[in-house]
């Protein structure tokens, strides 16, 4: 099966993505709204105080149950990512989930594999283990703790974000139902990502989650060589178990903004929750 692209979406996807980006170029020129919660954790793990955002869902009841969206770099993507569930949930094309920003302290440290250098010609690895540690560990039983969670859990990052959550999909597939990772970093250290999958057994995919990942059509070049190396070793090991989307026109600042609501309707058509966009690929890891 060759890798899922994107067809045209439904007349009420279309309108639901406008809808989304005009709220996205409105908000870029209001002052920044506040997150309806913020938690200061305190990591044994990472020896720091870790600050979370949580948007909650409107009309959110202890009495339900809702997924859960991480989403890397948070302050700023989570925002924006935050507003697309709401306006999306409000058209039933997704079910209304709680969302959950992660704010960096240290985001070369903790964004980067623990193979791969922090700097382009640097010396110092990553530690993104010991954030996905953290991760396992101590955030997600915080939130399960403190929110009505389904038990659905879903990664979302951007950039090195993306890389990292690429990452973090494969180091520890069962803690995800759905990753999602936007223009990803693949040209990092000579695609090392690339390298590390492509030496990889089929095999050792088995409980890969549903992996969406997506580029705009006018990022430079390194990030595109990246891009189609990576969709097409993942064509070789994985077929028809992730989808691959080239978003027109759009460029690494915009392309989470423009590609987040497409990809949040695959996801939940994909769930059973009666999304309107064509990607579907199989699971049988989950």
């Amino acid at each position: 099966m060759k890798k899922a692209i994107l067809l045209s979406a439904g007349l009420s996807a279309v309108v639901t993505a406008l809808l989304v980006l005009s709220w996205v170029e409105i908000s870029d020129q209001m002052q920044q709204p506040k997150a309806d919660v913020y938690h200061d954790v305190q990591s044994e793990t990472l020896k720091e105080t870790r600050e979370i955002l949580v948007h909650l869902p409107k009309g959110y009841s202890a009495e339900k149950q809702y997924p859960v969206i991480y989403v890397l770099d948070g302050g700023s993507n989570d925002f924006s990512l935050a507003a697309v569930v709401e306006i999306l949930s409000q058209t039933a094309t997704v079910k209304p989930t709680i969302v959950v920003g992660i704010p960096n302290t240290y985001r070369n440290r903790d964004l980067t594999p623990p193979f791969m250098f922090r700097q382009t010609g640097g010396a110092q690895k990553g530690e993104g283990n010991r954030f996905l540690t953290f991760l396992e560990t101590e955030l997600f039983p915080m939130i399960a703790s403190k929110y009505a969670t389904s038990g659905h859990r879903l990664l979302v990052g951007h950039s090195r974000g993306g890389l990292y959550a690429f990452y973090a999909a494969l180091e520890k597939p069962s803690l995800f139902d759905a990753v999602f990772c936007f223009s990803p970093a693949f040209w990092r250290d000579d695609q090392a990502m690339v390298q590390r999958v492509d030496k990889k057994r089929s095999t050792d995919f088995i409980l890969l989650p549903w992996l969406y990942l997506s580029l705009g059509t006018e990022e430079n070049d390194k990030m595109k060589q990246g891009f189609a190396s990576m969709l097409t070793v993942l064509e070789a090991k994985v077929p028809g178990r992730f989808t691959g989307v080239y978003t027109e026109q759009a460029n690494h600042h915009n392309n989470l903004y423009q590609s987040a609501p497409k990809a949040l309707a695959a996801w939940a058509k994909w769930q059973g929750a009666g999304a309107t966009t064509e990607a579907t690929p199989t699971n049988p890891g989950k």
